[in-house]
């Protein structure tokens, strides 16, 4: 057990010091980070992600500026200032790697996991930019963790720590929104096979009542804009040229967890 968070402890130090070496070699935004580095700058010179046009983007990544402009405050107007975020997201991303994979498996699965995710590519690519992705990632799996640990031990404060999970994942991107619907879905499935015993009801309406946010992503515009990207070039080069070892062994790893329910 010792031993174990010895290597854990190793992983977590080494991640930060490859995330930190990359981010030092990172100088220049590329185009989705200057927007968070345009708003981040605008709450701590106004107070608020407000431009001097008056344009306001509402809760859209909110923390992410809001961080960006703490960042700015203690190490200046720098580059690293507003990313830092994404690296500390991205290093604690290892730990709760760990925390799952413990949780479903063993620990030796679990550092194992841990390692891959202290050096493979994308991790340390998203842990030195700023852009929310890594954040979300980290709350997916913390919630996940945290619901798995729910049904395991059958304490409400797990259950209620997921759907804080659900909204800090739906605050920093919309696309952590869906963490919560797919958390209701996964409930309701369990517990029609569980017969629908009483106890289990509550929590599933509580599921139900987070994801009453999520109707503000379903308006006809919102639906529409989401199913007419014509990117499909893209996210073919990305999950087959660049992924492909790291797909395969996600639809592995997924069928093997339906075979032991």
């Amino acid at each position: 057990m010792k031993f174990s968070k010895i290597i854990l402890v190793l992983l977590l130090v080494l991640g930060f010091a490859y995330r930190l070496y990359g981010m030092s070699e990172n100088h220049s935004f590329w185009t989705d980070e200057d927007h968070v580095a345009i708003f981040s700058k605008a709450v701590l010179e106004k107070g608020k992600p407000v431009l001097a046009s008056g344009f306001d983007i509402g809760i859209y990544q909110l923390p992410m500026y809001w961080l960006g402009a703490l960042g700015m405050k203690v190490f200046g107007n720098i580059e690293m200032a507003i990313r830092w975020p994404s690296l500390v997201f991205g290093v604690l991303t290892i730990l709760a790697v760990y925390l799952l994979s413990e949780k479903l498996f063993s620990k030796q699965v679990g550092l194992l996991a841990a390692f891959l995710t202290t050096f493979f590519n994308i991790e340390i690519l998203w842990s030195i930019q700023a852009r929310p992705y890594q954040a979300i990632q980290f709350f997916w799996l913390l919630g996940t963790y945290l619901f798995f640990r729910y049904f395991a031990e059958r304490q409400k404060k797990f259950l209620l720590l997921t759907i804080v999970c659900g909204f800090l994942a739906g605050f920093f991107h919309p696309l952590g929104s869906v963490f919560l619907a797919s958390q209701f879905i996964f409930y309701a499935v369990k517990t029609f096979f569980r017969n629908g015993r009483k106890e289990y009801i509550l929590p599933l309406w509580l599921l139900l009542l987070a994801n009453l946010p999520l109707l503000y992503f379903v308006s006809p515009e919102k639906i529409n804009k989401l199913f007419s990207f014509s990117n499909f070039f893209y996210y073919r080069v990305f999950l087959i040229n660049n992924y492909l070892l790291l797909v395969l062994f996600c639809l592995l790893g997924f069928c093997f967890l339906l075979i032991k329910n």
